[in-house]
């Protein structure tokens, strides 16, 4: 009986210890149908949760917009798929609806929760300390279609490069 509970410990500890946590801060810029707003620093995490699936989490996300901020929620998109190439880079893809959770703070009033499900499809990729991604939105109901973006393009280059000056 020790052992096979010990066996199990072992087993549990193992998929606790796989499952690693990427943390991510940058800049965040949300545009309504034609209005952008300012970059905002903000921090998105990135958690493998095992099969090449990962867990995207935007938490107590504000939407500022000039002297109005509007408290929205937490953005969790679970099963992102993630797909790792030749050069270590993780590319991320979602494309499904999800109900926007309430943040921390309960003395805030979220909006995000009132939404229902909201359609989301995101892409991005991330290496090392670099995550790029692109969210749309679109809400139809709203008449609005909201894209997002975190983080700045960034490539990998693994051939040589050759400038040749005439």
């Amino acid at each position: 009986m020790k052992k096979c509970l010990l066996l199990i410990c072992a087993t549990l500890m193992t998929m606790f210890v796989d499952a690693q946590e990427h943390v991510f801060t940058d800049d965040l810029v949300v545009k309504v149908n034609e209005d952008s707003t300012p970059a905002q620093s903000t921090t998105v995490t990135v958690t493998e949760t095992g099969n090449g699936e990962y867990t995207f989490s935007l938490k107590n996300f504000k939407l500022s917009m000039g002297e109005i901020e509007l408290p929205v929620g937490s953005i969790i998109l679970e099963g992102v798929k993630g797909e790792i190439d030749a050069q270590g880079v993780t590319a991320l893809t979602f494309d499904e609806s999800v109900t926007i959770q309430e943040g921390d703070d309960p003395e805030e009033s979220w909006m995000g929760p009132n939404l229902g499900p909201v359609p989301i499809k995101m892409t991005g990729k991330f290496k090392d300390d670099k995550l790029y991604c692109d969210i749309d939105i679109n809400m139809e109901t709203l008449g609005q279609v909201i894209k997002v973006q975190f983080g700045n393009p960034f490539y990998v280059f693994t051939d040589d490069l050759v400038v040749k000056v005439t």
